[in-house]
């Protein structure tokens, strides 16, 4: 997605995908703004104090969602998601959805586990209804281990990973799919002791593969798993969040975002 395409829903102004990167402009319910009515929304809420806080860009939590979800809320091409979790159900709630709509729509689909045991795999495409075994048969659906994404030096990268996305969205392309979309775990950072400075570098960077419409991405962090400020940066790098059930009081604590 081009920057020119990607506008203010409110006053129509053009959106350079650097103002998101950097905080400038944000998406909050799947509606943008510019850096200009970011200011202006932030400005008339203060003045109120019924609604001191700054609007955060956090999903509504359904009040009985079904055990099983027919349809999330969708990240289109151009877009970077993040989906803050409490539980395993919640964790499918989010991923299955996600990944059944890229495997229908024609897309090649890279899957990232720390450990992709034959349980979680079974248990994240049963939740959704899909039949993971004939997608991986014929190449659309990888499940990729995090020592991959990687590389042979083991060591953590951001600009590294970022250009391996890079080139498979390239490839996914050569290869016949409409598109390329990535799903990842990311408690495994944690285990790799990654700095959350250089986590969050990462997380720009797919931000950025995601505006030039060379993916759609969604990050998904487990709320137990990492710190107050982890989670407040995190929050801060993804133009789009979801959450739900007890994350969503988790993420309402952290505040509005600064």
């Amino acid at each position: 997605m081009n920057d020119e395409t990607l506008r203010c829903d409110f006053c129509s102004q053009p959106i350079a995908s650097a103002d998101l990167i950097e905080g400038r402009a944000v998406v909050i319910l799947q509606k943008r703004y510019c850096p200009a009515c970011m200011s202006a929304a932030i400005q008339k809420r203060t003045s109120n104090p019924a609604k001191a806080a700054a609007p955060t860009p956090v999903a509504p939590v359904p009040a009985r969602p079904p055990p099983t979800p027919q349809a999330t809320r969708r990240l289109q091409l151009g877009q970077h998601g993040c989906g803050f979790y409490s539980s395993e159900e919640d964790r499918r709630h989010h991923l299955g959805p996600y990944l059944r709509e890229g495997l229908e729509g024609n897309e090649k689909v890279l899957h990232f586990l720390r450990n992709p045991t034959p349980e979680k795999l079974l248990g994240d495409f049963r939740a959704a209804g899909i039949a993971a075994k004939s997608y991986v048969d014929r190449g659309q659906l990888e499940i990729v281990s995090v020592e991959k994404l990687l590389g042979t030096t083991g060591i953590f990268s951001a600009a590294a990973v970022a250009d391996r996305i890079l080139q498979a969205a390239d490839k996914a392309l050569e290869d016949g799919w409409t598109r390329l979309r990535v799903a990842g775990e990311m408690t495994w950072a944690l285990s790799a002791q990654i700095d959350i400075g250089a986590l969050v570098d990462y997380e720009h960077k797919l931000t950025a593969l995601a505006a030039r419409g060379k993916c759609t991405s969604l990050c998904q962090y487990n709320v137990y798993r990492f710190d107050e400020k982890s989670l407040h940066a995190i929050r801060k790098s993804h133009p789009y969040v979801f959450v739900k059930g007890t994350a969503a009081m988790v993420v309402n604590e952290l505040g509005p975002g600064r």
